[in-house]
């Protein structure tokens, strides 16, 4: 820097003007430092979004095989559905007993119930005087129970032809714990199990509901 005492300036203007200089130099060593900095972190930015772009994929392929695995089981779960619905059904329009009581009519799927208010029944049996709905599980569960109760109550409810019939429930299933065939007993519905090739009727503690 030239001697600023050459241009005759006052002492006091020469200090300031010292002054200026330094604090310009000192915020242009900031203004590099600060974009060092901002360098930096753009490439870190860069670097998480590539992390990020390649976990999103990485997401979107395992999403994928979520959802290929949900549609196998689904198929599968549906497919033994049917199975176990078609032996009970089969079965019971082959001998329609239910313990000593005969019926004369099987039916399977019954829809129910005014459009758009529809109920689905998985067995449905009727002679002249009782009628008894059957809950068709894989593996019964307490639950299963509940949603008897709510189609007998259907049933009931959207049936005038059946007013005066003894109504009576019951579940069947390849699997029922014996929790579910206890709390069934307790409930007066009948169970239906699967003994090899035939169903087995256990009607402990029936009533009509």
């Amino acid at each position: 820097m030239e001697n600023l005492s050459s241009f005759n300036f006052p002492p006091d203007m020469q200090k300031a003007f010292i002054a200026m200089m330094q604090a310009q130099a000192h915020t242009s060593a900031a203004l590099d430092q600060l974009g060092e900095r901002v360098d930096k972190l753009t490439k870190q930015v860069d670097r998480t979004t590539t992390t990020v772009d390649r976990t999103s994929a990485t997401v979107d392929r395992v999403t994928k095989d979520i959802e290929k695995l949900y549609q196998l089981y689904g198929s599968s779960a549906n497919n033994r559905g049917a199975e176990v619905e078609e032996f009970f059904y089969n079965s019971l329009a082959h001998e329609p007993m239910i313990g000593d009581m005969r019926f004369n009519k099987v039916l399977s799927n019954h829809m129910i119930g005014s459009k758009g208010k529809e109920t689905e029944l998985d067995l449905v049996l009727v002679n002249g005087n009782s009628i008894a709905v059957v809950e068709v599980k894989s593996r019964c569960h307490l639950k299963d129970l509940g949603q008897l109760r709510k189609h007998i109550d259907f049933l009931r409810d959207h049936s005038p032809e059946f007013n005066g019939y003894q109504f009576y429930g019951g579940i069947a299933g390849f699997s029922i714990p014996s929790d579910v065939v206890e709390a069934a007993h307790e409930q007066g519905y009948f169970v239906l199990k699967r003994r090899g090739k035939v169903v087995c009727s256990d009607t402990e503690g029936i009533r009509a509901q």
